[in-house]
């Protein structure tokens, strides 16, 4: 949390102390060398807690009794423990179900007073799903529905939308105005549902969901529109799932968390789905496990990123999409000529070089029973890069840097960085001359060059962003 918000919940923190309230917890600290992150709150050994906390542990992972670690902090009224969990991501709103019961739980009005201040201001995201997520609402579409201007949320309602007079619906109109104001950045494939649009990328669609990377590579491969009228498909279950893709972070309405498994078990979120799940049998019992005024029922379920597998974060999705872009880039390089063999393929060189090299090393190898399975380990090879060579990247534009070429997402670079957010908005159409000169054929890709630029630190500006 930055100076400003931390002066701000200081200041709010000053106001409303009542002077029958302690000034110090009730429960004495201790120190809990051994102890894992419930009991460290509970006692308040910060220095323990701290520990665990750089070691990334999940904070909004519950104990046996269902109880996440803000609990324990704000049952035994340590500021300073709650507050560190608050500026990992703890959830915190009064409107979920651990958050509910920290406000009840809480010892004293300055515990309380805290809750409300990181409910109203939570800590923010980092840098690169706040990136992303400023690029997923600044198309119109998405924009529109985040803000809560469509005022009808329901999905039959969307049946009933007025024409205008050339026949279009209302949304199409603004998709085709969204298109027109639409930057070097937006979206490239955009979705209906039950009528109602939104926008996204295909390339991190495909990274993050094992559903869109195949469709992406078959029925939807040239689509720029994909409408879906499933009855059991929901606008708001699938645009929480899109947005979790964006920003690593879901908050989802209770009522749309049965779509939204359902829709996590088709998309290969297993991860998801099961957070999902298990959050779906806490709320069931929600009103058994926690104090409840009539009108003040759990509505949303948040889940941070972290309490997933981290093969199902953001991080690993883009990396996996870097190493894609970059063997594609390879390969592309070798149909020009430009690489070798050795340099290009080191899994294949390594499965050669393992073959014997003399008759008499073949010898030995069959005795001892290598050689079939050498062969069998060069025909997974063969396979394995038979499929690499179907999978699509879905770059959409090319860097020429020292003689090498580098495939590349316009939408990360430029979410990532002015620099590249105005290259890209100066080569309006990338119709220079180099773009015409190098690239050719079916997967030709607009190309741009940057100059006084080794490939390999071009290749870590990748990675970084």
């Amino acid at each position: 949390m930055d100076m400003a918000a931390g002066a701000l919940v200081d200041e709010e923190m000053d106001i409303g102390l009542y002077g029958d309230e302690p000034e110090e917890p009730a429960l004495p600290r201790k120190k809990v060398p051994m102890g894992d992150i419930y009991e460290a709150s509970r006692a308040g050994d910060i220095e323990r807690l701290k520990l665990l906390l750089d070691e990334e542990v999940n904070v909004n992972a519950r104990d046996n009794w269902d109880s996440v670690a803000l609990y324990y902090a704000c049952l035994a009224g340590h500021l300073d423990a709650a507050r560190m969990l608050l500026e990992k991501g703890a959830i915190c709103s009064e409107n979920t179900f651990d958050g509910d019961r920290c406000h009840y739980a809480s010892l004293n009005l300055q515990v309380r007073k805290l809750l409300k201040a990181f409910e109203a201001r939570p800590p923010p995201l980092d840098p690169l799903p706040r990136s992303f997520r400023e690029l997923f609402v600044s198309f119109g579409a998405n924009c529109r529905y985040l803000e809560g201007t469509l005022t009808d949320h329901s999905d039959s309602g969307m049946l009933r939308m007025k024409q205008t007079q050339n026949g279009r619906s209302s949304y199409e109109t603004m998709i085709s105005n969204d298109r027109e104001n639409d930057d070097c950045l937006g979206p490239d494939i955009i979705f209906y549902v039950s009528g109602r649009p939104f926008g996204a990328h295909r390339a991190l669609l495909a990274a993050r969901s094992p559903f869109f990377k195949k469709m992406f590579q078959a029925d939807w491969k040239h689509r720029r529109e994909v409408r879906l009228a499933n009855p059991k498909l929901t606008f708001s279950a699938l645009f929480s799932l899109v947005h979790f893709f964006y920003t690593d972070r879901l908050d989802v309405a209770v009522d749309d968390m049965e779509d939204l498994v359902r829709i996590c078990k088709y998309c290969g979120c297993v991860g998801l789905q099961k957070v999902l799940e298990k959050d779906m049998l806490h709320q069931k019992y929600a009103d058994y496990k926690a104090i409840k005024r009539v009108d003040d029922s759990q509505k949303r379920s948040i889940v941070q990123g972290s309490s997933l597998p981290e093969s199902e974060r953001m991080p690993a999705a883009l990396y996996n999409l870097l190493n894609l872009s970059l063997k594609k880039s390879a390969k592309r390089e070798k149909s020009d000529g430009d690489l070798d063999d050795g340099e290009l393929n080191p899994s294949r060189i390594s499965v050669d070089s393992a073959k014997p090299s003399s008759p008499t090393d073949t010898t030995n190898t069959t005795k001892g029973g290598d050689l079939k399975r050498l062969e069998g380990e060069f025909n997974e090879c063969s396979i394995s890069k038979q499929n690499e060579d179907k999978e699509e990247d879905h770059a959409d534009v090319c860097f020429l840097v020292a003689n090498e070429k580098f495939r590349c997402h316009r939408f990360v670079l430029g979410a990532r960085s002015e620099y590249f957010k105005a290259r890209f908005s100066r080569a309006t159409g990338f119709s220079d001359e180099l773009a015409r000169e190098t690239n050719s054929g079916a997967d030709a890709l607009p190309v741009l060059q940057e100059h006084d630029l080794s490939a390999t630190a071009f290749e870590k500006v990748l990675e970084y962003m």
